[in-house]
């Protein structure tokens, strides 16, 4: 348990510490920062909240011939069947999974000026919940994010990573609802890209609706611990739809706008299935860290920036306090282990 205060008290220092990323001491300790996250999520040894369903997926797919349905996450078993098949074990498979992440995470963070504020604020449940968690939902949010560098310029483009990354997990194709045209029924283009995109979810998901009922029965409250998680990612969006004005200086405002917007989204899921609602959350992850990075330097008074600032750093600390502590499966984290030291 150590191991995560470590860590999180590390990258606590290193985002109030304000590091002028143009600095060459930056680039090389950030380098080193991330790979210490790496092998920190990528050869943990046993430790995940589906640790044992993902060693079992390891070996069922190195013995099955795979279907190539597209809406049944084909891509993510062919990487475990290759992965396997060439006498490589999980611990390469997650590894590989953790590049990808930190890899994306680091073209999203590094447009930032304060980078480290990022790293800090992905730490509890971008890295640590979900990063060492769930493998596919990882891969598939590593690849969203990539998607998002090409949001602004081609739609295709977007449109061909989250395909992409539906292909590892189908709840992802649920990201291409966010186009970049504002929907009028006499204007063709937005209209088209809409139809698209709900069409694409039906196509994914629509064979899955019975399964997902059956396994979140709706208003079934497993563990409220999903209602704080869900609200923890969900507030920041709410933010910066009350305070949008301030957020217009960055080019990027439509997509933060757009994205927002779409969060939405887990109100409605939330009442009904919290444990849905949490998955569904996890694509909204890079929104939050990006909402909370920038918040501070939206406000011109420096005490109401400092205080901002202490604010966002303190609750991101108790509620990776309250998930070490309180989570029902936090077993699945505790004790860390790392094959490197076992």
């Amino acid at each position: 348990m150590i191991i995560y205060f470590v860590l999180l008290f590390l990258l606590f220092l290193l985002s109030i510490w304000h590091l002028d990323k143009n600095n060459l001491f930056f680039k090389i300790l950030w380098f080193l920062i991330v790979l210490l996250l790496v092998l920190f999520i990528g050869l943990r040894y046993q430790v995940g909240g589906d640790w044992v369903t993902y060693n079992i997926f390891f070996k069922n797919y190195l013995e099955q011939d795979i279907n190539f349905n597209l809406s049944t996450e084909p891509f993510f078993k062919l990487f475990y069947k290759y992965i396997g098949s060439i006498g490589l074990n999980i611990y390469i498979a997650n590894l590989i999974s953790a590049i990808l992440l930190m890899t994306s995470l680091s073209l999203l963070l590094l447009k930032e000026k304060y980078p480290f504020t990022g790293l800090f604020l992905s730490f509890p449940v971008l890295l640590v919940i979900v990063g060492m968690g769930f493998n596919r939902q990882s891969i598939a949010l590593s690849i969203i994010i990539f998607g998002f560098l090409f949001w602004k310029r081609s739609f295709l483009r977007y449109s061909f990573f989250i395909i992409l990354a539906s292909l590892f997990h189908k709840s992802a194709i649920l990201m291409v609802l966010i186009n970049r045209f504002n929907l009028k029924f006499i204007n063709i283009l937005p209209l088209i890209t809409t139809m698209f995109g709900i069409f694409l979810v039906f196509f994914f998901l629509s064979n899955h609706i019975n399964n997902i009922i059956k396994g979140y029965p709706l208003f079934e409250i497993k563990s409220y611990f999903s209602y704080i998680r869900v609200i923890y990612i969900l507030l920041p969006s709410l933010i910066f739809l009350i305070y949008k004005k301030n957020f217009h200086i960055y080019s990027d405002y439509l997509f933060i706008s757009k994205y927002s917007t779409f969060s939405l989204i887990l109100i409605p899921v939330l009442i009904l299935n919290a444990d849905i609602a949490t998955r569904l959350s996890f694509y909204f992850l890079p929104l939050s860290i990006i909402i909370l990075s920038r918040l501070p330097m939206m406000f011109n008074n420096l005490n109401m920036r400092i205080s901002l600032i202490i604010i966002i750093h303190i609750l991101t600390i108790c509620y990776f306090i309250f998930f070490i502590f309180y989570a029902n499966n936090v077993n699945g984290w505790v004790p860390y282990n790392n094959i490197l030291i076992k």
